[in-house]
């Protein structure tokens, strides 16, 4: 099911890519104030779920997390 086709068309419609700003910690040896975290998001209701762990599987990397909405 998941191909690079579906990815791109799931991706366009529900995906997200955001930069987190964090602070450096205080070190001698850190020259740089503030480091930038690249994020990419992808929100599906929660019956969609088992998309979510394809692509975690497919990618080898991330998490899925579940936001109650209220």
């Amino acid at each position: 099911m998941i191909n690079k086709e579906y990815i791109v068309g799931l991706v366009d419609g529900e995906g997200s890519f955001t930069a987190q700003i964090r602070r450096s910690v205080k070190s001698s040896n850190v020259k740089r104030r503030a480091r930038v975290e690249p994020r990419f998001f992808l929100k599906l209701i929660e019956k969609d779920k088992a998309i979510l762990y394809e692509l975690k599987e497919y990618f080898g990397c991330g998490h899925v997390y579940f936001q109650k909405d209220k």
